[in-house]
């Protein structure tokens, strides 16, 4: 039997959730915080267990036998992805942990979104701006002003600001 890249695809994702959610539990707790209603270990687990009924489904949706008087899909070639895009796309992730630092959040952050949307095709730039600065800026205003945790602006900002 040969798995489509869709069920690869599920049992990769079904692996990754419950990797992450093993290593949920390895967060550290202060004391007298494992009674709380919400913990650091909370949001995790939650991905964890929403990544694993997403997998299942797909999975179970991808393996299930076809109805009567229909055919089975072929299952698609590896060769029909588009390696060269996903490449860049790997490259540009590792380009944004390289400028997190030097950058900080909203720039960085900014600047690989604009390369994601850019390497997906998107050639608008008044989309691509629009798509990359304001989910940054709204972002970091959450995480800073309404749950109030420190982002690094940067050493840049921090050298033109000094």
């Amino acid at each position: 039997m040969t798995l489509s890249r869709d069920a690869v695809a599920a049992l990769c994702f079904l692996a990754l959730s419950v990797a992450y959610g093993w290593h949920a539990g390895s967060i550290q707790l202060f004391p007298g915080q494992e009674f709380e209603p919400f913990t650091p270990r909370t949001f995790p687990y939650a991905l964890a267990v929403i990544g694993i009924v997403l997998s299942l489904a797909q999975l179970f949706t991808v393996m299930r036998k076809p109805k009567a008087g229909q055919e089975r899909e072929k299952p698609q070639s590896w060769a029909g992805f588009d390696w060269g895009r996903v490449a860049a796309l790997v490259v540009a992730m590792v380009a944004y942990g390289a400028a997190f630092k030097p950058l900080g959040f909203v720039i960085a952050t900014s600047l690989f979104l604009a390369a994601g949307y850019l390497i997906l095709g998107e050639r608008r730039w008044a989309v691509v701006l629009g798509a990359s600065v304001p989910v940054a800026v709204v972002f970091w205003a959450l995480m800073t002003q309404v749950l109030g945790l420190y982002l690094d602006p940067g050493a840049l900002i921090r050298a033109l600001t000094s």
